[in-house]
Order: C-alpha cells, then sequence, then structure tokens
C-alpha cells in the first residue's frame, strides 16, 4: 500500500510540475536560447541530436537575419562566429545549471529539466517545429 501511496504522490507531482512547463510555454524565447536549447536536448538524448541539429542552425540564421535592437551602449552578436560563441556560452550555462541542480537533489534535478523541456517547447512552438522525439 505504501508504494502505491509513493507512486501516486510522485505522478500528481509530476503532472504539476509539467503543466507549470506547458504554462510557462506561453512565454516568448529568445532565438540564441533556442539554439542552446536544441544543443543541450542533443546532448542530453543522443537519439534527439539528428533532430536537434537543424533546429539548431535554423534558430541561429533567425537571429542572423533579424538580430535584437541592441540598448545603447550594448553590443550584440552580429556574425557568425560572434553567434556560435554566444550559443557556446549559453549551452555551458544550461548544463551548469542542470549540474548543479542535480547536485542539489533528485528533485531539484527533475525540476530543471522540465524546465529545459519547456524552453525547448516554447522554441518548437515559435518555429512551428513538432515536438522532437
Amino acid at each position: 500500500m505504501k508504494n502505491w501511496k509513493a507512486t501516486t504522490l510522485a505522478l500528481l507531482a509530476t503532472t504539476s510540475l509539467l503543466s507549470t512547463a506547458q504554462a510557462s510555454a506561453a512565454t516568448t524565447v529568445d532565438d540564441l536560447d533556442c539554439a542552446a536549447a536544441y544543443v543541450v536536448s542533443g546532448k542530453l538524448k543522443p537519439a534527439q541530436q539528428e533532430q536537434a541539429m537543424p533546429r539548431v542552425a535554423h534558430a541561429m540564421q533567425r537571429y542572423h537575419d533579424n538580430p535584437p535592437a541592441a540598448a545603447p551602449g550594448e553590443s550584440i552578436p552580429l556574425t557568425v562566429g560572434e553567434i556560435q560563441r554566444e550559443v557556446g556560452s549559453r549551452m555551458q550555462a544550461s548544463f551548469a545549471t542542470l549540474d548543479k541542480a542535480q547536485a542539489q537533489g533528485q528533485q531539484q534535478a527533475q525540476q530543471a529539466l522540465i524546465r529545459h523541456a519547456a524552453t525547448v517547447m516554447r522554441c518548437d512552438q515559435k518555429y512551428g517545429f513538432s515536438m522532437m522525439k
């Protein structure tokens, strides 16, 4: 009986976290954050890498073709090399966040992965992509 209760509580918690992820899917996301999220997804799930890489290229090209306006005194990456370096930096920050969450415990790691999945979901919605399998 205890296992059933624990399983039910775990499912309810997961359902709640997924609802939170879906609710946050309505917020906008930056093209370079999308490129980094797709790279991270491909590295976390090698089976998705083949689907992720064209999405990375699409997000980077979209940023390159339509860069955001820079705030006064701010520089934004404009060349292909600068864009690649910025995506690499954001990818490393994403992995650092996931590593830190994992070090804090299973629940934090699960929440970090759900937030990552929500980012990928927002990116897929932004570009009209179907969910990666």
